[in-house]
């Protein structure tokens, strides 16, 4: 599985190993016995009843309702610096071109690091550039199927290391939110890693449907003749490949840019972190803490740390 989804295991650095798949030791079994806490894998697991795009919504409606800019469809452009300080942001969208500055200005990013180097103006990047060229980050094809049943597959997720499937992953959408999928139907949605420069990408719509249908079809508890629709979306910046090279030329580039002060950076493709959902809103509500004055700077950087050294599995 590791193959399919990042790299071959004995590639993979080991010290993120440690930290990704960490083992239990004695003394953690005997305090966790004398102090029982349910960090991981619960007994119940909580999804938004709507999904999570509701969260997002939300989260919007209460910043513009305070007055609060929200530019939609919206890319940086040029980052400018002066001395240790972002000064200003170039941004363009369909709703034109506009330069957000300000003596106060605080920048935080989750684009990818490659790409927000390569922004930066005023700022020597050359290092930085050389160094993230040895970095590697995986894309991803997801294949949506919609079923005419209440219910398609036996568990609600289901993982694939053979290399006999293209895809690594199936889950059912409406086993983790009924009302995600009209009543009587059901979702089955693949996942599938490639490379950036994968001919898969590069197939129709059309053909990659018909692959992974081909995929579903070998299973002996999916009926292909029940599916009544598909889609096809392709995520270019899905896995940071954790091996020594891309972690060591992350960590390069995050030392050199914590010269600029007013710089927070935040995301799996921004430091390399393996950060899923609950991190990534977990993460938004410190910095958010922080940036309002409720925390002190502080206290928000020994957060992050507790947070970024906790084993996520094990």
């Amino acid at each position: 599985m590791s193959e399919k989804v990042w790299i071959a295991p004995d590639r993979i650095d080991p010290a993120f190993a440690e930290l990704r798949f960490a083992q239990i030791q004695p003394r953690a079994v005997l305090r966790r016995i004398l102090l029982p806490k349910q960090e991981l894998n619960p007994a119940t697991f909580y999804y938004p009843r709507r999904g999570y795009q509701q969260i997002w919504s939300s989260m919007a409606d209460w910043l513009q309702g305070r007055g609060h800019e929200i530019l939609y469809e919206s890319e940086a452009t040029t980052i400018h610096v002066e001395g240790t300080r972002i000064r200003a942001v170039d941004l363009a969208g369909p709703w034109g071109k506009k330069t957000v500055d300000s003596e106060r200005l605080t920048v935080v990013s989750t684009i990818p690091l490659g790409l927000l180097v390569r922004l930066l103006t005023g700022f020597d990047t050359t290092e930085m550039q050389r160094d993230l060229s040895r970095a590697k980050i995986r894309s991803m094809i997801l294949v949506a199927f919609e079923f005419d049943q209440p219910e398609t597959l036996p568990y609600r997720t289901l993982i694939f290391p053979e290399r006999a499937f293209r895809f690594n992953r199936l889950f059912e959408q409406n086993r983790y939110s009924r009302t995600c999928v009209e009543e009587g139907k059901s979702v089955v949605v693949s996942d599938t890693t490639v490379d950036p420069d994968s001919p898969l990408l590069d197939r129709t719509d059309e053909q990659l449907v018909d692959l992974v249908r081909r995929d579903l079809g070998r299973l002996p508890y999916v009926d292909v003749s029940r599916i009544t629709d598909a889609t096809v979306r392709r995520v270019p910046y899905a896995y940071v490949v954790p091996d020594v090279g891309t972690r060591q030329a992350m960590f390069a580039t995050l030392h050199r840019l914590k010269a600029l002060s007013n710089l927070i950076l935040l995301g799996r493709f921004s430091v390399g972190e393996y950060d899923n959902s609950d991190y990534a809103i977990d993460h938004g509500l410190r910095v958010g803490a922080m940036l309002s004055g409720r925390v002190s700077q502080l206290r928000y950087l020994t957060e992050m740390h507790d947070k970024s050294s906790r084993s996520i599995v094990g």
